[in-house]
């Protein structure tokens, strides 16, 4: 039987790294096309490294056990790579708003879609 616990933290996983990715995307364009520009904290590097840290700990601790006890296959962690990749590469060309942009969004789906992919595996198991 599946442990409700793992499945929480999968959710909580998916909408934590979905929310990153909607947030990297949403808040340049609302703080530069819209009457949000009083918003600037939402951009402060800080909060961007608060909530990375959740994401990147929140998929560790589903994601490694998940593989080595429950179902034993390696595609969502390669998933969680290839997004903390995309994060850590967002993060080093953080001059490059557009480089940016698209290494968070995309870090932030690809870890997204290792919960959601390791969530269906759980499923199955």
């Amino acid at each position: 039987m599946i442990s409700t616990k793992r499945i929480q933290i999968d959710l909580v996983g998916f909408w934590v790294s979905t929310l990153c990715a909607i947030h990297c995307i949403a808040v340049p364009l609302l703080l530069t096309f819209s009457a949000f520009g009083s918003l600037h904290f939402l951009a402060n590097p800080a909060i961007e490294s608060v909530v990375i840290f959740f994401s990147v700990c929140i998929a560790f601790s589903s994601l490694v056990p998940s593989y080595r006890n429950k179902h034993h296959k390696i595609h969502p962690i390669l998933f969680m790579a290839i997004g903390l990749v995309g994060i850590g590469f967002g993060r080093i060309f953080h001059d490059f708003e557009a480089i940016e942009i698209g290494g968070t969004v995309l870090g932030g789906f690809f870890i997204a879609y290792a919960h959601l992919l390791n969530w269906r595996l759980l499923k199955k198991a």
